[in-house]
């Protein structure tokens, strides 16, 4: 894995690392990954060797912020980011067209046995010998 590519888990806690304002311990960065704090250190360290983040002292807490290489390189995929964006549009765009159309009138639904009530049967047609006998 060369030190640009990154798991989905791991671009996930970059990108908390950095939007995070102010800088966050690993305890809180746990909390909000859902995560326990033994993985999501084992995470940072990751990045850390990586070069992606540093911890700084805040207090007695050591803090996690971005290094100027993960902003560099945040900011290169940046129109990746913005393609993937629309892509996700589109896909919810057909998505709700497809949900639109399959709720409609004219589409027959299927329903199990059970649930549907039973058919209505039309009135038969009159006849001239049935309206002979009603009006006898």
């Amino acid at each position: 894995m060369s030190s640009t590519t990154l798991t989905p888990g791991l671009q996930r806690l970059l990108a908390l690392v950095i939007e995070a304002d102010p800088p966050m311990g690993s305890a809180e960065i746990a909390d909000r990954m859902c995560r326990s704090q033994s993985h999501t250190t084992d995470r940072l360290r990751i990045l850390r060797n990586r070069g992606l983040i540093a911890p700084t002292s805040h207090g007695k807490a050591a803090v996690w912020a971005a290094t100027d290489k993960a902003l560099a390189i945040r900011a290169a995929n940046a129109d990746g980011v913005q393609r993937d964006a629309a892509r996700q549009r589109d896909r919810a765009a057909a998505a709700a067209a497809a949900e639109r159309w399959a709720s409609s009138s004219m589409v027959c639904r299927i329903v199990p046995a059970g649930s549907a009530p039973p058919p209505v049967r039309p009135p038969a047609p009159f006849s001239v010998f049935s309206l002979a006998a009603m009006s006898a």
